[in-house]
């Protein structure tokens, strides 16, 4: 099992147990955040696609990782990953990894589809 897949085994679980009544998914698309303007970088991708940059961020010196359940899109659960600005040098044992669930105006939805069209955080809710 991959780091990646590790941290998001952990926030299914904890998702599922913050929010009893969620909605369920098939498998996990996972999408990283440009922490500067908000937006995403690229289009989201399988677990096994973002392993190996997973990893090269636990490597790259931040003191935290934030790895958020963003929404469904179609059967899948969005995940997003989000790492600071700057290293501080940081030994990868020793990275915070932070989970979150999705925010309010996509947790609003009954089923948490979100914008496929998205091209940042903010526009997930907007139909």
């Amino acid at each position: 099992m991959s780091n990646l897949e590790e941290y998001v085994s952990k926030l299914e679980s904890w998702v599922r147990e913050a929010i009893p009544n969620c909605p369920q998914w098939k498998s996990v698309q996972v999408i990283k955040m440009d922490r500067k303007k908000g937006d995403f970088i690229g289009s989201p991708v399988s677990l096994m696609q973002f392993a190996k940059e997973f990893d090269e961020l636990l490597k790259a010196g931040f003191s935290w990782i934030n790895v958020s359940a963003g929404g469904k899109i179609g059967d899948a659960l969005l995940v997003i990953i989000e790492a600071p600005l700057e290293s501080v040098g940081a030994p990868s044992e020793k990275v915070s990894i932070n989970f979150s669930g999705p925010l309010n105006l996509v947790s609003k939805n009954p089923d948490w589809q979100v914008n496929t069209k998205a091209k940042n955080i903010f526009d997930l809710g907007k139909k």
